[in-house]
């Protein structure tokens, strides 16, 4: 059996050492990474040859994965994860050793065309401080202060020689036949479809609901199971999605997406006179310099307290001990996750350096906005 995972990265220099390192560690054959920032990924004779491919790509938002579908859907591979690189594939490694040992057992069990992994979210709303010693660890998201939020999308890992060769989406892929579930929802929206033979383990929604992925409703749209199943909810694993790394990720990732305009800033000019009359210390940031700064980021800051508030409806819903507990075997299991640093400090803060420079901001104004406001967050109690 060969298994390959497909990611996409944009401005992740700062983290893709450690995600490589995840999935080598968890038996994957292949890692490729299509990166849309023109920076190529360095030192990659690090990593074992024939294993890890980097393909610089457009940046072309979702497009990317039809643009490139050949790497999903590459049948040299019997299984094939798609991701992005802030994704991390969680199965129970108490019961299967390595990502082969778990395929083998569901394959044999389900059978399935694809797995649907539920999202399980992390977000942190402040800034790692340029000044820390200690390196970050993934211990430092999950076993920290930051909480497990449980949400509505999916991500998946198909066999490639099953599905519809004609699109991926970067939630799911199509099957060559649609079966009709429901026609619950926004009735301008019609019926919904699911690929048939699609393992996806069941949770209650807070009420019935269709998800819309892509917001393309005449393609194969995932729909909630609404019959209660709280114990099967991560029985077959879920993808831990770092959703906010770090305020200043945040920043990065608003200043360069060509994702939803809601998750860009509002009027970058506007954001640029803000940041000239920044006060020259963190100390000195106010409350009306964090709503402001709310305000430009819009939907990165909305988007993280909407996933906070959803999890907070589905606590009762899911089983998050569950979760916790397979989160606790990879770590028994894996080594590198207490070892290998999550990110750079430095990078991340080189890269939002780089980009206030070719956007014409201020850097060392934007650096003392973000101490500050993150000062306030602590303060406040927002991680």
């Amino acid at each position: 059996m060969k298994v390959r995972v497909v990611a996409r990265a944009f401005y992740e220099d700062a983290y893709l050492d450690f995600f490589i390192q995840y999935y080598l560690a968890m038996g994957f054959d292949s890692i490729v990474i299509l990166k849309a920032d023109g920076c190529p990924i360095p030192n990659m004779d690090k990593y074992p040859e024939g294993k890890v491919e980097c393909i610089m790509v457009a940046n072309t938002g979702n497009n990317i994965l039809n643009i490139h579908k050949s790497y999903y859907l590459d049948q040299t591979y019997d299984w094939i994860l798609n991701i992005d690189a802030d994704e991390f594939l969680v199965i129970d490694m108490e019961k299967f050793p390595d990502i082969h040992a778990y395929l083998e057992d569901i394959s044999v069990r389900l059978d399935p065309d694809q797995i649907m992994f539920w999202w399980i979210c992390v977000n942190k709303l402040t800034c790692w401080s340029p000044d820390r010693q200690d390196p970050v660890t993934m211990l430092d998201y999950i076993n920290g202060d930051y909480s497990l939020d449980f949400y509505k999308y999916v991500k998946c890992m198909a066999r490639p020689s099953r599905v519809d060769r004609n699109y991926v989406s970067c939630h799911y892929y199509n099957a060559p036949q649609a079966k009709k579930l429901v026609a619950q929802g926004n009735k301008k929206r019609g019926l919904k479809h699911i690929p048939p033979n699609s393992h996806i383990p069941q949770t209650p929604p807070v009420k019935p609901f269709v998800n819309i992925l892509d917001g393309v409703p005449a393609k194969i749209c995932i729909v909630l199971p609404v019959e209660p199943s709280k114990q099967n909810t991560f029985c077959d694993g879920f993808i831990l999605h770092l959703n906010s790394r770090s305020l200043t990720n945040g920043i990065t990732k608003s200043l360069v997406t060509k994702l939803h305009k809601t998750k860009h800033f509002k009027n970058l000019n506007v954001f640029c006179r803000h940041i000239n009359t920044i006060p020259d210390s963190p100390d000195k940031i106010s409350a009306r310099h964090r709503t402001t700064l709310e305000t430009h980021m819009d939907g990165k800051i909305k988007n993280p307290k909407r996933i906070l508030a959803y999890g907070k409806s589905m606590v009762s819903r899911v089983n998050l001990a569950y979760a916790r507990t397979l989160l606790d075997s990879i770590v028994k299991h894996m080594p590198m996750i207490t070892t290998t640093p999550i990110m750079s400090i430095q990078a991340e803060w080189d890269i939002i350096d780089k980009l206030a420079q070719e956007k014409k901001i201020n850097p060392a104004k934007l650096r003392t906005l973000l101490l500050g406001v993150s000062r306030l967050n602590a303060i406040d109690g927002i991680k």
